[in-house]
């Protein structure tokens, strides 16, 4: 397999980062001051809140959805011919969300965001094509630590443009319409990429139209998969936890600390750079000295301790020093979780299986806008010590998986 085969993989998946987490520090300022008109003046801040809440879920609600669709998808028809597709559609529900901003429109936001999450299924597909063309478990290893810290990159390049760019202070050309143009923009540029970089990576099994009920039952299958389910629930109660404190960070640093949207955008940059270090540099040390079912279980219990001492911490800058380090801890058990599923996974459904990983991971990223809604944006420890409460259990439910994988 050629090298550049993986260079449209980690577009694509930059790409759909780059419109999930572009929200972070824009969507706050949207719906909680009273600069824009998406939500009428008169509403009090618990409602904003919770339409805030209504909003950041419908992506992760709809990916979750959509993951194990396309993952099925790609099994049965190939990975590129799914990937043309899904980018395609996402590309203009991006193009869409940036009108409904434009026109100040919260339902078609609503209805645009769940439907470019539907399609940003694809990071299934990333997922599984990763699977495909890497031939051990250290390759594996490294190459999905360098996909996660393509997701980190995404994401710092999201808190810029979600925070400069719609900025008509800095220039009168910004607005928040602009960040999701933008990547409609670059949604186009990845499928010139794709069509002439990418190969098929995974032989099609069948032309003939699928059905759902064969999604549903490769689902079902993958789900009871012994090796595979504690697995899938530490990663839920993984990402639940450092999400309810990275997709709520912008708007407790608006309504607790009253830091201004380009003062959140940095610090979530900065946030997002240490993902990357995390994932690109430490994650390719660890590999080469430590075996890959111990990075997790490490890392578990130290992301659980930092958790417990931010949420004691009132200092704004010290929690973003703590978030940091949380952050590069996060990212190496991503990477190596997802390695550790790939390992224990059929071949033959490398789309169901790691689109079920999907799944269970954006069930976090569902759960943390929702639950996060009905706390109180003014009490910031009491998100820390959810998210604590969280990571503990994926730790101690891992150490069953720990154990299990050594005997």
């Amino acid at each position: 397999m050629r090298k550049n085969s993986l260079f449209p993989i980690f577009l694509i998946y930059f790409l759909d980062n780059l419109s999930f987490a572009v929200v972070f520090p824009l969507f706050s300022s949207l719906i909680l001051t009273t600069q824009f008109n998406i939500v009428p003046f008169s509403d009090s801040l618990s409602t904003r809140t919770v339409m805030l809440g209504i909003l950041n879920a419908s992506f992760p609600l709809a990916l979750l959805i959509g993951a194990p669709v396309m993952g099925d998808l790609s099994d049965h028809f190939g990975r590129k011919r799914t990937f043309l597709v899904t980018v395609s559609t996402a590309t203009i529900a991006n193009l869409i969300t940036g009108t409904a901003i434009y026109f100040q429109n919260y339902s078609l936001l609503l209805i645009s965001r769940f439907l470019c999450g539907f399609f940003s299924g694809n990071l299934t597909l990333c997922l599984a094509a990763i699977s495909d063309i890497s031939p051990n478990a250290k390759v594996r290893a490294k190459n999905f630590g360098s996909l996660t810290a393509v997701g980190g990159l995404s994401w710092v390049l999201a808190m810029i443009a979600g925070g400069d760019l719609s900025l008509r202070a800095l220039n009168p050309d910004f607005s928040p319409s602009l960040p999701f143009w933008l990547v409609s923009i670059i949604g186009l540029f990845n499928l010139v990429v794709l069509y002439f970089l990418f190969p098929e990576t995974h032989p099609v099994k069948s032309l003939a139209k699928l059905r759902l009920s064969p999604i549903l039952h490769h689902i079902v299958q993958a789900y009871r998969t012994e090796r595979l389910r504690p697995l899938f629930i530490v990663q839920i109660f993984l990402m639940f936890g450092w999400l309810f404190i990275f997709q709520w960070f912008s708007g407790y640093s608006v309504a607790h600390y009253h830091r201004l949207r380009d003062i959140t955008s940095i610090s979530l940059s900065v946030i997002g750079l240490f993902w990357i270090l995390g994932a690109a540099a430490v994650n390719r040390f660890l590999v080469q000295y430590f075996p890959l079912k111990k990075i997790p279980l490490y890392c578990l219990f130290l992301i659980t301790l930092l958790l417990l001492l931010t949420s004691h911490l009132p200092r704004y800058w010290t929690l973003v020093a703590l978030d940091c380090l949380t952050a590069l801890l996060v990212s190496l058990t991503t990477a190596n979780l997802f390695s550790l599923i790939s390992l224990h996974a059929p071949e033959s459904v490398q789309g169901s299986i790691m689109g079920l990983s999907q799944s269970v991971v954006t069930v976090g990223q569902f759960a943390a806008p929702v639950v996060g809604s009905f706390a109180s944006l003014q009490n910031v420890p009491i998100f820390y010590c959810i998210a604590a409460l969280s990571t503990l259990i994926a730790f101690v439910l891992y150490q069953f998986v720990y154990r299990r994988i050594q005997q």
